[in-house]
């Protein structure tokens, strides 16, 4: 995933989005790198306590059947872009 351009927020939401549904594991790896580097140079975003609030809100998603378990297999394989 290309992190330059993309806001902290929007970073912070790919974290997110692997935290409540499981998807793109690379993507919010490399966002959290990218985090913490920005972080480092001074950026004031608390994408810590932004994340942690946003999961908090979000419900678990619970698949009983199988038509469910391909709809979660097709979000975790949705690329996130610009």
């Amino acid at each position: 995933m290309e992190t330059s351009g993309k806001s902290s927020k929007t970073l912070a939401a790919v974290v997110v989005a692997y935290r409540v549904l499981g998807c793109n594991k690379q993507d919010a790896i490399q966002a959290m790198q990218e985090l913490e580097r920005r972080k480092a140079d001074g950026d004031e975003f608390d994408y810590v306590s932004f994340i942690d609030e946003q999961v908090k809100n979000k419900p678990t998603p619970r698949f009983s059947n199988k038509e469910s378990m391909s709809l979660l297999n097709l979000l975790r394989n949705i690329k996130v872009t610009k």
